[in-house]
């Protein structure tokens, strides 16, 4: 079942995310009708990351802060309420001055997902929330790509053409590689190198 929310319910998930008191370094995010409480990740996770960026930053003009939270506007028909925190997002847009101050304003500082063009998933201790909920829920907000690194099957699987549908939502197609293989991302962005992940 789809729970749709409106503003009012927005705050109160907002509030409810910023009550929860966690250790410094550990992500609180809202996804698919529940609270996710996600620890810092490891060195492994971490340097699958740093390679990330490393290849991605030449050829790309906005490579966003890990760590940024991202949700829809209460005001979309898709909105249930998903408030995200992917390892890494690649941006369609830079975000105005105007964004940022009504992100902080209306949202507690959760930059709207529909600037988002690419995000990237590294697996480790919350694997079933990155191979299954995030799936849905980045599919759900309409976000062009969704990039799962997943260390347990050691494959990089690219999922594109998002449904944005309700009550099926995901992405229509994927393509999955082995760790060690080349990565076509989609264009206009460059071919990862996986030789070194493991």
């Amino acid at each position: 079942m789809t729970v749709m929310v409106d503003a009012e319910q927005e705050h109160r998930i907002t509030d409810l995310l910023d009550a929860i008191d966690t250790p410094e370094g550990w992500r609180v995010e809202y996804i698919e009708e529940g609270i996710i409480v996600t620890p810092p990740a490891g060195p492994y996770h971490e340097s699958i990351l740093t390679n990330l960026l490393y290849q991605l930053i030449p050829g790309v003009a906005f490579v966003l802060q890990a760590g940024r939270g991202y949700c829809l506007d209460a005001g979309s028909e898709k909105h249930t309420g998903d408030h995200v925190i992917p390892d890494l997002a690649i941006g369609s847009r830079a975000f105005s001055p105007e964004e940022m101050a009504r992100s902080a304003e209306t949202h507690s500082g959760w930059l709207p997902a529909d600037a988002l063009a690419v995000v990237f998933e590294v697996t480790s201790s919350n694997r079933r929330t990155d191979v299954r909920d995030k799936l849905v829920a980045y599919g759900r907000m309409g976000i062009p790509h969704y990039v799962l690194i997943d260390r347990a099957t050691g494959t990089v699987v690219v999922h594109s053409d998002p449904t944005g549908d309700c009550d099926s939502p995901g992405y229509a197609s994927k393509k999955t590689t082995k760790f060690g293989h080349d990565v076509q991302l989609p264009a206009p962005y460059p071919v990862l190198e996986t030789k070194t992940w493991q």
